[in-house]
């Protein structure tokens, strides 16, 4: 039986901290990356500086000037709406049309909101105010006892003119489909259309737990171990949450590729992957209080990495050992061979230009013995001029080559004049090696062990906590 507050006489209900507006966004919650408040949303760079950009939806939306909060319409379902930048004057704005035909041109934001269902709530100062969830408000009943409503309130019935009826949020599937070029991808959430200085940015705004949902599954296969899909829940929400707020003066939190974590939407979503999200809702890993880089690989080719070795700062917790339970058929024994042309063409792309590789040598690897950590580097410069050069740290010894990983040997070939004529690496691994590793991950479940096991394994010395570490 439903509770019904709202039939009581001389019901009123108090109002606190009702200053809302819809340009209001939740401040990062990290100082020095410790969690300070529950994180409600997320907002994730999926587009970046597009000239145009084509969107629909599924369910009820509207759409926002978000320069002043004003309502431009409603969206029509499956509708194909552009945005555009265009000139005016010299100043840049974004054009809004549909089917051809132009709907407004605006300054600000473009905004695509969900519509929940709404209630106007009458304070006892007479106030009328609109919500979709009880935070922030307190009911007193007929006897005069005070009660906190939850931001849930669907078990309780409103009492209004038209009768009794239940209040509740619009409970159908509401996605924007986003067009970029030949691709299209639906997302849960809300949408930001930002103009920037030499395009358009896309900005899909989301509850965070949701954001989740289509992380998972991007970055790891859902058919893998029930135990592993929840690790690397545990490990997307840490790294997530010490992330938020890296692109805050471009309009957005993080990417939703790779130098972030790779994001696909609604799309990509499985039964197995939500359903490891659920299951760890709210848990991270903290290092002294903190949240943790909770950085993870591919496969770490048999060692995880020390992060001074493989990047630059000393990281306690992401230390080098020994990794058995990672070996797979997939990323070990892999062999490249590239020619001194190749290598000269790599290393001028990525910043150290070189017309010709003479030698390439391997001079430290790190205290495991595993990764190349420092390489030398002797060819001839643009000027014709012999140059060596010693490339440092694990991770831009393989970016530089191009390889999967910093664990390799080389089989050097040389031409008559004792000139580097061709490599073959051969190694083992896939990424920088720092923190968990997916495929080891996958073996610890298969043998039996927890994700608190595996997330104990690869971060030396962490925490699980609850609550977002609250």
């Amino acid at each position: 039986m439903k509770r019904n507050f709202f039939t009581y006489i001389g019901l009123f209900v108090i109002i606190t901290a009702l200053s809302v507006i819809y340009l209001t966004r939740e401040e990062p919650a990290a100082e020095g990356r410790g969690v300070s408040v529950i994180p409600k949303t997320i907002r994730i760079g999926i587009v970046r500086e597009a000239e145009k950009l084509q969107f629909a939806v599924q369910g009820k939306y509207r759409l926002l000037n978000g320069y002043n909060g004003e309502m431009i319409a409603l969206a029509e379902p499956n509708r194909r709406y552009t945005v555009e930048m265009i000139d005016r004057g010299g100043e840049p704005l974004i054009k809004l049309s549909c089917d051809g035909r132009q709907i407004g041109v605006y300054s600000g934001p473009l905004v695509v909101q969900k519509i929940n269902r709404e209630a106007s709530i009458l304070s006892g100062s007479g106030a009328l105010a609109k919500r979709t969830g009880g935070r922030g408000l307190t009911v007193i009943d007929a006897s005069g006892e005070i009660t906190p409503l939850p931001e849930d309130m669907s078990k309780y019935t409103l009492l209004s003119a038209g009768g009794l009826s239940s209040l509740r949020v619009n409970d159908e599937l509401q996605l924007v489909t986003l067009y970029t070029g030949d691709k299209a991808g639906r997302y849960r959430g809300d949408f930001d259309f930002r103009l920037g200085e030499k395009g358009i940015t896309a900005i899909n705004d989301l509850p965070f737990e949701e954001y989740l949902y289509g992380v998972v599954p991007s970055e790891m296969p859902h058919k893998w171990p029930e135990e592993a899909l929840k690790a690397q829940a545990v490990v997307a929400r840490t790294y997530a949450l010490y992330s938020r707020g890296q692109y805050l003066a471009y309009g957005f939190d993080i990417l939703a590729n790779q130098y972030n974590q790779v994001y696909h939407g609604y799309d990509h979503e499985t039964p197995e992957t939500t359903m490891a999200v659920q299951q760890t809702r709210g848990q991270v890993l903290t290092y002294e209080g903190r949240l943790i880089l909770a950085v993870f690989h591919s496969s770490s080719g048999g060692y995880t990495g020390n992060c001074a070795e493989v990047w630059k700062e000393d990281i306690p917790y992401l230390k080098a050992k020994k990794d058995p339970y990672d070996y797979n058929e997939k990323h070990y024994n892999w062999s490249v061979n590239l020619t001194a042309e190749q290598l000269a063409e790599r290393f001028t792309a990525k910043g150290y230009p070189y017309t010709k590789v003479l030698d390439i040598e391997e001079v430290q690897r790190d205290k495991v013995g595993a990764r190349v950590k420092v390489m030398r580097v002797k060819g001839i410069d643009r000027e014709g001029k012999i140059k060596e050069e010693e490339i440092y740290n694990a991770d831009r010894v393989r970016y530089l080559l191009g390889l999967k990983s910093s664990i390799f040997t080389m089989d050097k070939q040389y031409d008559q004049d004792k000139n580097l004529r061709s490599v073959t690496f051969t190694g083992s691994g896939w990424g920088h090696g720092l923190g968990m590793s997916q495929y080891g991950a996958r073996a610890m479940a298969l043998e039996g062990y927890s994700y608190q096991d595996i997330l104990q394994y690869y971060y030396s010395g962490v925490n699980l906590e609850y609550n977002y570490g609250v």
